[in-house]
């Protein structure tokens, strides 16, 4: 994860199914990210699994996420399709 993050060209994310739980963490290490069709839904699911995000998590969706998406994603566990 870390090597994505700091990787000196732009990173890009073919995604074909769904980004949830570390599979969404690991998208947002990317700097674009392509999903392949409408059908596939972009979640974090710790708050519907009783976890709690650790200092890294929230330092990424913070750095890659908007204020807004990333409040709906942490506080209300939020679907994007």
């Amino acid at each position: 994860l870390a090597r994505l993050l700091v990787f000196p060209l732009p990173t890009i994310a073919g995604v074909n199914g769904h980004m949830c739980a570390a599979g969404a963490m690991l998208g947002l290490a990317f700097d674009y990210r392509i999903m392949i069709d409408n059908k596939n839904w972009f979640f974090i699911p710790a708050l519907d699994l009783g976890l709690v995000y650790s200092p890294g998590m929230t330092s990424l969706m913070k750095a890659k996420v908007a204020p807004h998406v990333q409040r709906d994603m942490i506080l209300f566990s939020k679907r994007y399709q």
